[in-house]
């Protein structure tokens, strides 16, 4: 049971966006939101990427918060710990 997904919007970037979309492996749930990708190089220019996360994520005007996680990162809180804190801070961060 993924309950997370009434509450996020989880927008996919990836360098071969089409080849993902029809993967097999890929959960419906992602399916929809796997956004156009554009190019990047590792410690380089991710924030091409992350910029055209936002764009896709910010015209659905649900979307107050963002969240940037990578394919190599490891989660050191829970979704609902986050997704707690997110909620109930009216201020704005950039880590």
């Amino acid at each position: 049971d993924n309950e997370f997904e009434e509450r996020a919007s989880i927008y996919v970037h990836a360098t071969d966006a089409d080849s993902l979309r029809i993967s097999p492996s890929l959960s419906p749930f992602f399916n929809e939101r796997v956004i156009p990708g554009v190019q990047t190089e590792y410690y380089k220019n991710l924030l091409d990427a992350m910029l055209q996360l936002v764009l896709y994520a910010h015209s659905d005007p649900q979307n107050t918060h963002f969240v940037f996680v990578s394919d190599s990162s490891i989660p050191l809180k829970t979704f609902d710990e986050v997704y707690s804190e997110l909620v109930n801070d009216t201020t704005s961060r950039f880590c």
